[in-house]
């Protein structure tokens, strides 16, 4: 959202609190042409999200990420394997480093923080919040931490005003809410209530803005039960019925009847079931790489051994995909990145 990219532009000083390279790279970034490999030496993607940790202190449903393998210390970030991930070519002239995970206040976050900002990188950080005292609230700001994405669940909703009274003053806090077929219908039984209670929650709590991710479990399985497509009228009737309940809102994205000064709320496009549309340049614009040095397609392909090439011929597919050069990779086809709504930061 707007407001979002403009508190980044002011927290990098307008590009002059960014090395001169992670901004001329911003630049060749925004205004190359893209082709199925990366080659950095050209341009590399300016935000790059670092999985911190595979463990997580929540087992949602849903997640993409998958449980944690029972390797899972291979993929626990220390010290020095950031400092490995901080010295690759795709990841050096980003201009902002995301932690993710899993949950990445399991970790040391805030050691790593400070090596990013060192170096010269925004530092951001996604987490439920669980684990957000004011301590370590406060922690987090010193090691540099200048965005937090919030991801909101069912069973973390009323610790909203207590997680956000450790945030306050420190950073601004975005929220996100996964939002899944079943709870989709079971709110449309209830008259829409439910989840115009959850974006009154955030908003009411002190969130900065409210994002409604729509659920997509499982890459390539068209017939996935929780996704919500374009031909469920449902997710129309939801947006339509949480302006009427907002109407002090500001609503972007998909069905918005209107924009306002108001709280930001954004709601994606929903997947078709035969996409035309291929706005989607994550695979370009945002890197995701974890402690053993594998990358990850996109920002919804996690880091893989598959992927420990960045041009793999999966990863040439899948952006061949998006440019037209052919078939839609499987994963795409259900993702609404693809209708243009954004996935990163910058």
């Amino acid at each position: 959202m707007k407001e979002r990219y403009l508190h980044l532009l002011r927290a990098s000083k307008y590009g002059f609190g960014l090395p001169r390279d992670a901004v001329v790279n911003w630049v060749k970034c925004r205004s190359r042409r893209y082709g199925t490999t990366i080659e950095h030496d050209k341009f590399t993607p300016p935000l790059v999200f670092v999985y911190a940790t595979r463990r997580c202190n929540l087992a949602c449903s849903f997640c993409v990420r998958g449980r944690a393998q029972e390797d899972a210390a291979r993929y626990e970030m220390t010290p020095e394997r950031f400092a490995r991930v901080l010295d690759d070519p795709f990841v050096r002239k980003a201009a902002m480093v995301c932690f993710n995970g899993g949950e990445p206040l399991l970790t040391d976050v805030e050691a790593f923080a400070a090596m990013a900002r060192k170096r010269g990188h925004l530092a951001g950080v996604i987490t439920n919040g669980t684990l957000l005292s004011p301590e370590r609230a406060a922690s987090l700001a010193r090691a540099g931490i200048c965005d937090v994405q919030l991801s909101v669940y069912d069973e973390t909703m009323e610790k909203l005003p207590e997680i956000m009274c450790a945030a306050a003053g420190h950073f601004p806090v975005h929220a996100s809410y996964v939002l899944t077929r079943t709870r989709l219908l079971a709110d449309e039984a209830g008259g829409f209530a439910y989840l115009a209670r959850v974006v009154r929650a955030c908003r009411d709590a002190g969130c900065a803005s409210f994002k409604c991710n729509l659920c997509n479990p499982a890459d390539g399985e068209a017939g996935a039960s929780e996704l919500i497509r374009e031909s469920d009228a449902a997710y129309a009737r939801l947006v339509q019925a949480a302006q009427r309940a907002m109407p002090d809102a500001s609503f972007r994205g998909f069905g918005a009847a209107k924009k306002s000064r108001g709280f930001p709320v954004f709601f994606p496009r929903p997947a078709q079931d035969a996409p035309t549309v291929r706005k989607c340049y994550t695979p370009w614009t945002t890197l995701s790489v974890d402690a053993a040095g594998n990358y990850g397609l996109c920002c919804r392909i996690a880091p893989s051994e598959e992927y420990a090439d960045i041009n793999c011929e999966t990863a040439q597919t899948l952006r061949a995909g998006l440019l037209g050069a052919g078939k839609l990779y499987p994963a795409c086809a259900n993702c609404s990145h693809l209708y243009g709504s954004y996935a990163g930061m910058l």
